[in-house]
């Protein structure tokens, strides 16, 4: 029995709503990292994911795959997730064995993206000790390319930490 994702995302009423609709079809499925999403007590900094537990994920056995796709679009649920894919896989994909996590160059790369934004947030958050806001500018400036609002949120709070800590540097007389 092999276990195929059906669908991804932050949105747990959202998984949890595909999940009740297969259940009422006949179709066992399960969700995981549901309840492992607000380690950050709901923050989800900036990036609106979690980076550490990962997205929201639902499993389906492979042979409901199809009665699963079928279930989806005759009900009119519209794929949300980053990774849901019903509809937008062809047949011959699907009989391939799935690849291991990180293998996929897509998720591979929303990962990065995903992991710079939580270590430019890490890094502007410590910036009152002056060299973290200068490690982080280079990624700052990476991240302004795709998400310009959360560079320019991070440069910000950044900038606010680099200052009160050199005036509180300079007010010591160091």
């Amino acid at each position: 029995m092999e276990l195929l994702c059906l669908a991804s995302g932050d949105d747990v009423a959202y998984i949890e709503s595909i999940r009740a609709l297969l259940e009422e079809r006949g179709i066992p499925a399960m969700v995981k990292n549901a309840y492992t999403q607000n380690l950050f007590g709901g923050l989800k900094p900036f990036s609106g994911h979690d980076p550490i537990a990962g997205s929201i994920q639902l499993f389906i056995d492979e042979k409901d795959y199809d009665g699963a796709v079928a279930a989806l679009e005759g009900s009119g649920f519209l794929p949300m997730g980053e990774d849901l894919a019903p509809g937008d896989q062809p047949a011959a994909a699907r009989e391939e064995p799935a690849s291991p996590p990180g293998q996929d160059d897509e998720a591979l790369s929303a990962a990065r993206r995903k992991r710079d934004i939580y270590f430019a947030y890490l890094l502007s958050a410590s910036s009152f000790l002056v060299l973290p806001y200068v490690l982080n500018l280079p990624l700052l400036y990476r991240i302004g390319k795709e998400r310009r609002t959360i560079a320019l949120m991070l440069l910000a709070l950044g900038s606010l930490g680099c200052g009160l800590g050199l005036f509180f540097i300079l007010r010591s007389g160091l």
